[in-house]
């Protein structure tokens, strides 16, 4: 599930492991105690006939917050032309429910309009930043999105925009770095600017007194309670300091405070490794963010600020009569749509929790039941759904419950995950329904989004051809977070394999190849792709190229590794690939630099060569490298890579490292252009040559690698500041069967040995 992850969402998917972990038994029961208390009082109703007036409010303050700081702060200081006002002006006012988190979604030609702006030659930063919000929203991080942000926070220091405004752009740079784990220091250095200009927001005239529930929600949600978990101290002093705010809100972002420092005293180890102190800490900041939130409440009980928060104080041991169900009737009691309380009960309801399996599907049933799809609650049951398959599939795989990172490897591939949720026959009826009524909600732009969920479902479900009908409406493309909940290369594709007559044998081929049954898959492969529509053959393509690479390997054979001179059997993470004739990779780097992996389980004992050519920089700097790990992603960290650099802030080096973090170990080299670079494992341990010399020999790595089978190999480097074209060629890949041998290839070809 790929929701966006409000605050206490985010704590509590770390605390629900980090409680349930050997250890910490102790205190899981008793939160799991004072949860399951409100089973013997369950809570008020839902008010489904509650008015929409606070949330009416809300809104209403936010768009009068908006048209001062943005449209009327263009008109006054922003940089102005006649050829592009107009169409600034109609931009930044179609960008504001976006940015506020409310319908309408912005129109799928948003992007097109800003480039239209942009290319009128409009670099006024307040434009700046909101293309490069839609870049993100609409096209996902890209180098174009991330050279936006930039050039709006670069224009911010010189624009006398509001500076809640520079804000919100340094705020959106710094989750575009985040997003990218820049690591060239440019988040340390733009975390002081981002705090300052939220110091000077607070005084500058960006809120009115009047205007606090705006700076709550600021707080709250999105970028800037980023930016409070990163500086909770400080913003707290800040907010207290400034002499608008009211009570009920300094109470409020002082209870949340108090909520952070608990946990950060406790810390993420197992339970039988925090010392007293640390117990002691986290209760005394647990008790003090029980007396500012329920003083809050007090003062304010018609906000639902203070009460959401309480959800997850009263998750942690609450009072006597206290459960989260009786914070979260008091926060909807106050203002129905107010989501934050609904994620929150939902991470209270979950079985780990609650001890109840039931209650989450309960939930989910009552939020349908509601029937008000005006606003976002009855879409609350498909993700309670979304939470009862997550948590089923973890509980199966261990849970966090094994310490041993080994260990829980093997238990979670070993695992057989339950049924889906969604093939219980009333479960997907409650789901569908809820889908397709927001599908026909008059006032929705988003109908695309609800119909990739439902093809999703559909797929979850085993209603293939169900899925297809879905597909095929969506003209064969599911949206991305829809595309990454089915998963794969190639999830339409799959789908529609699945969908056609032989997707009972697409099944079977599929176990046969989890089970490592490679002459009986690939054969099987090959008769189903032949009876395939076409847009199912994209997946067997990919599959039949996987197969065919680990079939060369296990019979000892230098593996083909582009037989058909395309990426079938690879899958591009980062950057712009594409095989040229004679069988080399090329790469054009994004935001992230440049990543693939071959889908082919290769093993860890492994030899891996290739001539890497840099063809062009933009800057002179670059890297690039030989990848070899599980799950290589950016977001894994299971994986590894020995790059050949050139950069700023490290000069011409090569080493081995964790993903494309700091290294251990650097080797200075005067890297050219073009080498030839040989990695081999062995048993756990590496060994790495460039142009025929020895860089790394016998090393074993400071974090654990994960041996077996499923390792996988790849190609790639990590840029964040410049654009480079690379050229791998001359790849070689073959099996190690003994303790590996110095390679007798020298330089890369075309190139003399030795610098």
């Amino acid at each position: 599930m790929n929701r966006t992850l409000l605050r206490q969402r985010r704590r509590f998917a770390v605390v629900g492991v980090v409680l349930a972990l050997a250890g910490c038994d102790a205190y899981y029961d008793a939160a799991r105690a004072a949860i399951g208390a409100e089973r013997a009082a369950a809570g008020a109703p839902l008010p489904a006939t509650a008015s929409n007036a606070v949330a009416e409010k809300d809104t209403a303050l936010e768009n009068a917050w908006f048209e001062r700081n943005f449209l009327q702060a263009y008109r006054r200081v922003g940089r102005h032309n006649a050829k592009w006002d107009a169409a600034v002006e109609s931009f930044l006012r179609e960008s504001a429910p976006s940015l506020m988190r409310i319908p309408p979604d912005a129109t799928r030609d948003a992007q097109g309009r800003a480039k239209t702006i942009l290319d009128a030659g409009c670099d006024d930063p307040m434009m700046l930043y909101f293309a490069a919000r839609t870049w993100l929203l609409q096209g996902g991080p890209s180098r174009e999105t991330s050279e936006l942000f930039e050039r709006a926070v670069a224009g911010m220091h010189d624009t006398p925009y509001p500076r809640a405004v520079a804000r919100l752009a340094a705020s959106g740079l710094r989750a575009d770095y985040e997003r990218r784990a820049e690591g060239t220091g440019k988040r340390a250095a733009l975390d002081p600017i981002e705090l300052r200009w939220f110091k000077e927001s607070l005084t500058d005239g960006s809120y009115a007194p009047d205007e606090d529930v705006v700076l709550a929600d600021h707080l709250l949600v999105g970028t800037g309670n980023e930016l409070f978990e990163r500086n909770d101290a400080a913003v707290d002093a800040a907010v207290q300091s400034a002499p608008w705010t009211d009570p009920w809100l300094r109470l409020v972002i002082t209870g949340e405070r108090n909520i952070e420092e608990a946990w950060n005293s406790r810390g993420t180890q197992y339970g039988d490794k925090v010392k007293g102190e640390e117990w002691k800490g986290m209760e005394e900041s647990l008790a003090a963010a029980r007396k500012a939130l329920t003083e809050s409440w007090k003062l304010r009980p018609d906000r639902p600020e203070a009460a959401t928060a309480m959800i997850n104080v009263a998750m942690a041991g609450g009072a006597r009569g206290e459960t989260p169900r009786l914070w979260f009737d008091r926060a909807v009691g106050a203002r129905f749509d107010y989501m934050l309380a609904y994620d929150a009960l939902k991470d209270a309801l979950r079985a780990r929790w609650s001890g109840d399996p039931g209650a989450l599907l309960a939930f989910a049933r009552e939020c349908a039941a509601t029937r008000r799809f005006d606003t976002a609650v009855p879409l609350e049951a498909f993700w309670a759904v979304e939470q009862m398959e997550w948590d089923a599939a973890d509980e199966a795989r261990g849970g966090g419950r094994i310490e041993d990172p080994e260990e829980a490897r093997r238990v979670a591939e070993a695992a057989v995950l339950p049924a889906s949720a969604y093939k219980s026959p009333d479960v997907y009826e409650l789901i569908s329904t809820v889908l397709e009524r927001y599908r026909r909600n008059p006032g929705n732009d988003g109908w695309r989004r609800y119909a990739s969920y439902q093809a999703y479902v559909n797929y979850k479900a085993e209603r293939y051809e169900d899925a297809r009908k879905e597909l095929d409406n969506l003209s064969g493309q599911l949206e991305p977070d829809a595309r990454e909940w089915v998963g794969g290369t190639l999830p339409e594709a799959r789908i529609y394999a699945l969908a056609s007559p032989l997707g009972s044998e697409v099944k079977h081929v599929e176990e046969l190849y989890r089970a490592g049954k490679l002459g009986e898959a690939v054969p099987l492969l090959a008769k189903a792709r032949a009876g395939a529509p076409p847009q199912a053959q994209p997946y067997f393509d990919q599959r039949l190229a996987a197969g065919r690479i680990e079939a060369d390997l296990a019979a000892g054979r230098v593996a083909t590794l582009f037989p058909t001179k395309t990426l079938a059997g690879w899958t591009p993470q980062q950057g712009t690939w594409r095989v040229e004739s004679d069988g080399s990779l090329v790469a054009t780097s994004d935001a992230h630099g440049h990543l693939i992996a071959a889908d082919a389980h290769a093993g860890s004992n492994l030899e891996v060569a290739a001539d890497i050519e840099i063809v062009s920089t933009s800057n002179g700097q670059f890297q690039a490298g030989v990848i070899l790990g599980r799950d290589i992603s950016m977001e894994s960290q299971d994986w590894l890579s020995f790059r050949v650099k050139n950069t700023a802030h490290e000069g011409r080096v090569v080493y081995f490292s964790r993903h494309f973090y700091k290294p251990a170990q650097v080797v200075p080299y005067t890297v050219g252009l073009k080498c030839r670079v040989v990695v081999q494992s062995w048993g756990g341990h590496l060994w790495a040559y460039v142009d025929g010399k020895p860089m790394v020999s016998d090393y074993v790595p400071e974090w654990q690698m994960t041996p077996g089978s499923y390792t996988q190999f790849g190609f790639g480097g990590y840029l964040d500041d410049n654009t480079t074209v690379v050229r791998y060629s001359n790849i070689r890949v073959r099996r190690l069967t003994a303790a590996p041998t110095p390679p007798r290839e020298g330089a890369a070809a075309g190139k003399p040995a030795g610098r």
